[in-house]
């Protein structure tokens, strides 16, 4: 397991994409603290909370996590892999265990350079409280639900364009949907069930417990979830 985590490493860390895209994150975390700190426009809380959900950390993800997941499969080299006596428990979950860690490390140099700059800037960051960065930790929970659902789409489609397409857009899809029938039923499925109304409310400010509970407990739900499919395909798929 630790040979495949080494690898996994190696493979991402010498890929041009994950430093255009950790390039692109840096920047985009610029241009917010700019628009906010700057010019005044939000104060200290309010710009942590919204630092990692304005940061295009999702797409980026999406782009990502399928170009570590696919590579194998779109060559080949998982049945060699497998044929040195790799087995799929370990290949799966080292590209897992490699692909959140990657997540983890683009959020915070999101989160830092972020930072950063509103010190410089000298953004009062008076009344932050531990439900301010207990808001940051779920927000990362959630784009957790992204990196797991880029996995599963990875394993369906072999293919990285395949994936990152389906990573990008099914979730959106699914979301006006549900928005739809908010209407329609005039009740809040999309705000409860669904995790992309999630980030959206860790950014508005501190909430109720009962509310970081049931995040909390929907996103790892749905982090099992889209693993566990993944994992059951993975086995069953021939490569």
């Amino acid at each position: 397991m630790n040979k495949l985590i080494k690898y996994e490493l190696k493979k991402t860390f010498t890929s041009k994409a994950i430093y255009v895209c950790g390039g692109i994150g840096v920047l985009v975390a610029i241009l917010n603290g700019f628009l906010s700190c700057t010019k005044g426009h939000v104060t200290g809380k309010s710009y942590l909370i919204g630092l990692l959900p304005g940061s295009l950390l999702s797409t980026l993800i999406a782009i990502l996590v399928p170009i570590i997941v696919c590579e194998e499969m779109e060559s080949g080299c998982i049945k060699t892999m497998i044929g040195k006596g790799y087995s799929r428990n370990k290949i799966f979950f080292s590209k897992v265990i490699v692909s959140n860690l990657y997540m983890i490390l683009l959020a915070s140099v999101s989160l830092i350079t972020g930072l950063v700059y509103a010190a410089f800037s000298k953004t009062n960051f008076n009344g932050i409280t531990s439900k301010y960065i207990l808001n940051v930790i779920l927000e990362m929970l959630v784009f957790m639900i992204i990196v797991n659902l880029g996995i599963l789409f990875s394993v369906l489609a072999k293919i990285k364009g395949i994936a990152i397409a389906a990573t990008i857009f099914c979730p959106s899809v699914i979301e006006i949907g549900l928005l739809a029938l908010d209407v329609v039923t005039k009740k809040e499925i999309m705000s409860k069930f669904w995790y992309g109304s999630f980030n959206p409310a860790l950014m508005e400010g501190v909430l109720k417990n009962s509310e970081y509970i049931r995040i909390a407990l929907v996103s790892l739900s749905y982090n099992l979830i889209f693993l566990g499919i993944a994992y059951v395909l993975l086995r069953k798929k021939d490569f």
